[in-house]
This record gives structure tokens, sequence and C-alpha cells, in this order.
């Protein structure tokens, strides 16, 4: 979780420098993102309800991916808290389960860029390479947001009463 977390931070970088600075930071940023996304879920592929959540996971990085725009700070923190919460309400490891949301919501955001460009034969500009014009936190209030759903459903399992039987 904590690699995700420096993900964000990379990328917060990238979206602060200019020309090929920003492009090299950015990718590794980009990597560092996919590669932690990727390490969490190995990480987690033993949970028994690891499909059903990651089926969850994925619609709701495809959900957050056309909902939020990636310059929409107060829009982000809300939304991905939400989004990790749902994904955190069943099973255990709410807060790791919810950090996969914004970990998954890169490689959609980034396919939404890929396919339309290959479809149209790279004729619409081609795929930017630069980071976007983004507020430079967005994508670490992403993740943070995220990581807040989950532990706010960690507080309420606390705070409700185990049924007896």
């Amino acid at each position: 979780m904590a690699g995700l977390v420096i993900a964000g931070l990379i990328v917060a970088v990238a979206i602060s420098l200019d020309g090929t600075a920003s492009r090299g930071v950015n990718g590794i940023g980009a990597l560092a993102w996919i590669g932690s996304t990727a390490m969490l879920l190995i990480a987690l592929r033993n949970d028994g309800m690891w499909i059903p959540r990651l089926v969850l996971s994925v619609g709701g990085a495809v959900a957050l991916s056309f909902l939020v725009e990636p310059d929409r700070l107060l829009v982000a923190i809300p939304a991905f808290a939400v989004g990790g919460a749902i994904v955190a309400a069943i099973g255990a490891r709410p807060v790791a389960w919810a950090m996969v949301v914004p970990g998954l919501w890169l490689p959609v955001h980034l396919l939404t860029a890929v396919v339309p460009a290959i479809v149209s034969g790279g004729d619409d500009g081609g795929v930017r390479t630069d980071p976007p014009a983004t507020e430079a936190l967005v994508p670490l209030s992403m993740i943070l947001g995220a990581a807040l759903g989950g532990a706010l459903v960690v507080v309420i399992r606390q705070r409700i009463p185990a049924k007896r039987s």
C-alpha cells in the first residue's frame, strides 16, 4: 500500500515539472503505480472473495475514470472514498482492498486514452505523453481518499455489535 502512495507522490512531482523531466518522472510514476497495484493484488490473492472484489474494484475504477476528471481535487477525494468504501465493505482487509480502486484507475484511465487513439488510427493527435493539466495533488488524493473510505469501513465495523448465534 505504501508503494501506491509513493507512486502518487512521484506523479505529483511529475505534474509540477515541465517538459522532458515531467514526461520522464511521469513515466516512472506510472510504472510505480501499476507495479504497486500488481503487488497489492498479489498480496490479496488468498482472499476468499478475491474474484468478486476484483470485479467490483474494476467496476469502480471504470466508473470513476469516466465520472471524475483528474483535475478536480474536491471531487476526487469523496468520490474515491465512496468507491473504496464500497469495495472495502465486503470481506477482510478493507483498507488494502479500498486502495485497489485507485490502483486500477490509472490503467483504466490510460486505456480510455489509448483505445480511441488506436481506433482512430492516431488521427486525433496521438496519445499525450505529458502529465495531464491537473492539480498536482489529485492523483495522491485519489489514493488517500480510497484509503479513508476503507478506514471508515473499519471504524463502522468496530462500532456495530457482532451478531450472536
